[in-house]
């Protein structure tokens, strides 16, 4: 092999490497974080996403979904806001010569109380047209304990993982 397509295949692997959205590394558990499960109980596929700030969405962050793997408990600073995402779509079909995915993407800040656990899900509307976040706080069994309060986000393209991903409130 040349010189030359050693040096290609590295560079391109550099480079796709790069581009790799950023997979959430959760804080380990204390007496000051809280435990938070993002769930689909849709039949839609998904990706579920954390924000390192809140207020503007940005620093998003795979908690699971691609290269992050299947839903697993995370643990998040209790006692601050935390936003997350979920993203249901139908996967790619085919719509005459056109390739379509339908996506819905819902998002929510809320506030987790530390040493507590949470579920958040998202729930869809007319079919996949529209869809929001709730978020149940759960017992250690997994019982749930009651709704929490939570400000729904409206989701928007970003240019960057690092840029905002929603409309400022």
């Amino acid at each position: 092999m040349k010189l030359v397509n050693v040096v290609g295949i590295v560079a391109s692997c550099l480079l796709l490497s790069s581009c790799l959205p950023p997979v959430y590394q959760s804080l380990p558990e204390g007496s000051d974080t809280a435990a938070v499960f993002l769930s689909n109980s849709s039949s839609y596929s998904s990706v579920g996403q954390i924000y390192d700030h809140s207020e503007t969405c940005s620093g998003r962050k795979w908690v699971y979904g691609g290269i992050a793997g299947a839903p697993k408990w995370i643990n998040v600073k209790g006692g601050e806001p935390v936003t997350i995402s979920i993203s249901v779509g139908t996967g790619a079909q085919l719509s005459g010569s056109n390739i379509v995915n339908h996506l819905c993407t819902g998002m929510a800040t809320f506030t987790p109380s530390s040493g507590r656990r949470y579920i958040a899900n998202v729930v869809t509307r007319d079919g996949i047209q529209q869809c929001g976040l709730v978020v149940d706080e759960v017992s250690q069994d997994g019982q749930v304990v009651g709704r929490v309060g939570v400000t729904q986000r409206i989701f928007k393209l970003a240019e960057t993982e690092h840029s905002s991903w929603c409309k400022a409130l």
